[in-house]
């Protein structure tokens, strides 16, 4: 899917724009904008997977390598600003995951 905006009426065709008719007869000429987040690349300690591409509406996911826990959400949607929507994940070793559920444990006693 790719986004699309109208430009008010004009008298001319302009480079990178499309002629259509209205409905009421006027000719406008539209702008086709691909909107394209660009790799986020693998998050550390994992790796990501892009079924596709990276355009609008596009997905990664992220998994991690083996011994290592995935924080944060395990996937991402290309929006409309060309930004990836939230945080990329990180993968942390399980030593990391076992120390931070060693503290929180000490600070429940």
């Amino acid at each position: 899917m790719e986004l699309i905006k109208i430009i008010q009426p004009l008298v001319k065709k302009e480079n990178g724009s499309k002629r259509i008719r209205g409905s009421n007869a006027e000719t406008y000429f539209i702008e086709i904008l691909v909107v394209d987040c660009g790799d986020p690349g693998d998050p550390y300690g994992g790796y990501r997977h892009i079924a596709t591409d990276t355009k609008y509406e596009s997905t990664v996911t992220y998994t991690c390598k083996p011994d290592h826990h995935l924080e944060g959400e395990d996937s991402q949607v290309c929006q409309g600003d060309g930004l990836w929507s939230g945080s990329k994940p990180v993968c942390l070793g399980m030593y990391v995951v076992m120390e931070q559920l060693s503290y929180s444990l000490h600070l429940k006693v």
